[in-house]
Parts: C-alpha cells; sequence; structure tokens
C-alpha cells in the first residue's frame, strides 16, 4: 500500500473518523451515492492534471548526427521526410544538442 502524499490542517474544530478498506467499501455499499461525490473530485483533479501535460508535437523532430563522408546519405533521408517530420541535419545548427 502506497503511503499519503497529503497533509491537513484543520482551521476549526473537527471530528475524523479513519476506516480501513474493508470499512470503507462497506460503507459504500450501504450508502452508494458516496461515490458521486469520489468520482467527481477524481474527475476535477485529472482535469487539472491534464492542464500540465503538453500538446504534442504537430510533427515529429528528428535530429540526424553524421560524419561528413555520410553527409548525403544524412541529406537524403532529410529530403524524403521533409513532409512529415521536422528533420536537422547535425551540421545545419550552429550550437551542440539541448542548447
Amino acid at each position: 500500500m502506497q503511503p499519503r502524499a497529503a497533509s491537513v490542517v484543520a482551521h476549526d474544530t473537527v471530528v475524523a473518523l479513519k476506516l480501513n478498506s474493508a470499512t470503507f467499501l462497506d460503507v459504500g455499499k450501504k450508502h452508494p451515492q458516496i461515490w458521486l461525490a469520489f468520482a467527481r473530485e477524481l474527475a476535477r483533479r485529472l482535469l487539472e492534471r491534464n492542464k500540465l501535460i503538453q500538446a504534442p508535437n504537430e510533427h515529429p523532430k528528428l535530429f540526424i548526427i553524421s560524419s561528413s563522408e555520410a553527409l548525403p546519405v544524412a541529406r537524403e533521408i532529410q529530403d524524403g521526410l521533409q513532409h512529415d517530420v521536422l528533420t536537422t541535419v547535425w551540421t545545419d545548427v550552429s550550437s551542440s544538442p539541448g542548447v
């Protein structure tokens, strides 16, 4: 079982109850309406997390690193993929990878 990753600080008087998973499921069976509240909260959290995911690139990116002897082959690959992939032959850039 994974440990909890959150803490709570009460700003007023609170009555709290700790349930093990079996008891929690029994409560859910007796009061199935509670699942709707859980589903709504989980959906809200998922939507918030989805905002953090970057949209995929419209076209994939390909970096080709080639020796000078194989440069004509690298250029042919670049030309062949020009409509589907953003291709860079490494001699086309003036700085090192990741810069």
